[in-house]
């Protein structure tokens, strides 16, 4: 018999694989002492839900005493002008003859009339159900759904459902495209709002906030109710420093905060969808891979995340569109056994794993493909031998 050594690479991955250097990671505040953060998908959502919903206080619209207007000159101050507000759909720093694409503005120059900023309802007053009123503190008056807005911006923005589009913010066709420096505060809000009011609509205390209402698109496939679009730009628009600032001003005066300001994965780990940024390493994975060699073939071993109902193996040969390349799903959660007849002769070989949690069962490859983190083929290149690539022998008989 003649004998033929093959290195084999083996590179394991996780469904949320967006790793980010641990020095560069945001500390988990406080707030969230009480929440089980390794939950996932429906159970993450209500556990949310119950916190954002917890020790909460709502604002005045206009009082004498602190309200929604103080609340914005705070939450929405220009960070580098103490001077000035931002306004959101805004682009242009004030040089033009037109006031309604002004980002800025002077923070005492608000009110009614044109030039001067008002309150916007992200998620519109009449799209929740009931409307949203502002009388009262209430629904209506929740600081995080409320922007700081020039007057006839708002009103040309009226309470059409956002839509796709690039550039600028303005009408688009029946909906309204926020802007790109926009889109994902906007999409962040939707989700804090249907978040925070899923009653059933029978009343104030009911008060239900679809994204669907404000939002056009098709839907993501783990809830009718969330339009993909949301999804996409909280992944796309990362959150800035204004949205941080409002979360601070938010739990000081209301006493809750915007969970997805805070860590824009969470929205990723309830809906699925593109992979946001993971401000806190929740979705780093160490799959910690081990390896077993075997006359007959290796044995790949890993650590699965918590929660994982089932994981997907695929290998072949390194840099070429291997006919022997193994594609394996719902295999067990932690282990898999490569027979040597799937290498074939022998050559340069390299696997990956990926695991789903949340998903059950596992259809097929379907349920991961909305997350489009590992795709991978001839023109994709394997990472370098830094991350975390796991190298042996196998000696075939």
């Amino acid at each position: 018999m003649s004998y033929s050594r093959v290195l084999i690479k083996i590179f394991f991955l996780g469904i949320f694989s967006f790793l980010i250097s641990a020095t560069l990671l945001a500390q988990i505040p406080s707030y969230y002492n009480d929440v089980n953060l390794d939950l996932t998908g429906e159970d993450l959502l209500d556990e949310l839900a119950i916190k954002i919903s917890s020790n909460f206080t709502f604002i005045p619209y206009t009082s004498s005493s602190y309200d929604c207007w103080d609340a914005l000159q705070d939450g929405d101050q220009n960070p580098e002008n103490p001077n000035e507000v931002l306004l959101v759909y805004g682009w242009e720093d004030g040089v033009d003859t037109t006031d309604e694409n002004d980002r800025e503005r002077g923070i005492n120059n608000y009110g009614g009339a044109l030039g001067t900023w008002n309150r916007e309802h992200v998620f519109p007053r009449s799209l929740a159900t009931p409307v949203l009123t502002v009388d009262d503190p209430g629904p209506g008056t929740d600081f995080l759904n409320l922007r700081s807005c020039d007057v006839q911006t708002n009103s040309d923005r009226s309470n059409r459902p956002f839509t796709s589009g690039s550039g600028n913010a303005g009408v688009v066709g029946n909906g309204w495209y926020p802007g790109d420096e926009w889109k994902g505060d906007v999409a962040r809000i939707i989700l804090y709002m249907y978040l925070r009011y899923d009653g059933n609509g029978s009343g104030v205390s009911q008060t239900r906030c679809l994204p669907t209402s404000t939002g056009l698109g098709t839907t993501v496939s783990s809830d009718s109710n969330v339009p993909l679009i949301f999804l996409q730009w909280n992944a796309e628009d990362p959150v800035s420093e204004v949205e941080v600032q409002k979360n601070e001003t938010a739990q000081t005066r209301q006493g809750n905060r915007n969970p997805f300001v805070d860590n824009p994965v969470l929205a990723t780990l309830i809906w699925g969808g593109p992979e946001a940024e993971d401000t806190w390493g929740l979705t780093e994975i160490d799959f910690e891979p081990t390896s077993q060699i075997f006359p007959n073939g290796v044995l790949l071993t890993w650590s699965p995340p918590n929660g994982a109902a089932g994981c997907e193996i695929r290998g072949g040969l390194l840099g070429g569109n291997d006919p022997r390349r193994i594609t394996v799903v719902n295999s067990s959660p932690s282990n898999y056994f490569v027979n040597a007849g799937s290498l074939g002769g022998g050559g340069n070989f390299q696997w990956k794993v990926r695991c789903a949690t949340g998903i059950n069962p596992i259809s097929g490859l379907t349920d991961f493909s909305e997350y489009n983190t590992f795709f991978f083929g001839p023109s994709t290149p394997f990472p370098e031998p830094n991350e975390s690539i796991q190298e042996f022998l196998w000696i075939k008989e």
